[in-house]
């Protein structure tokens, strides 16, 4: 997933980058496009390195969207129970909130605890 992560970051920088050819005038955004179009030229076809980018572009989509699905499965899996659902000890529980609630106004209001009645 950082992977992926790096690899977008730096496909907005360089998209950026290019976006940012405009402020220099038409000439050297046409220039900046050419040269995207043509990079390579002998060895890689016309648009072959924008083809190229497109499709790993893609594919890190579907990597990084797989590694999170991974990593959000792996996180439920070890919280075993989900939230919102009751505990294994609900007395406890009871107990843990009728402190709380109890507690709770001592703490904030600064009312002695001899002062409140359940």
């Amino acid at each position: 997933m950082a992977v992926s992560g790096v690899f977008f970051v730096l496909f907005v920088l360089m998209h950026s980058y290019g976006n940012l050819k405009i402020l220099a005038g038409p000439e050297a955004y046409n220039e900046y496009a050419h040269h995207l179009r043509t990079f390579l030229m002998p060895i890689l076809p016309y648009e072959g390195l924008l083809w190229i980018l497109r499709i790993v572009l893609v594919v890190l989509v579907l990597v990084h969207m797989g590694s999170a699905i991974h990593l959000w499965m792996r996180g439920r899996k070890a919280r075993g129970a989900a939230y919102g659902q009751e505990e294994e000890h609900p007395q406890q529980l009871r107990r843990a909130h009728h402190d709380v609630r109890r507690h709770l106004p001592h703490h904030l209001h600064r009312v002695p605890p001899a002062a409140l009645h359940d």
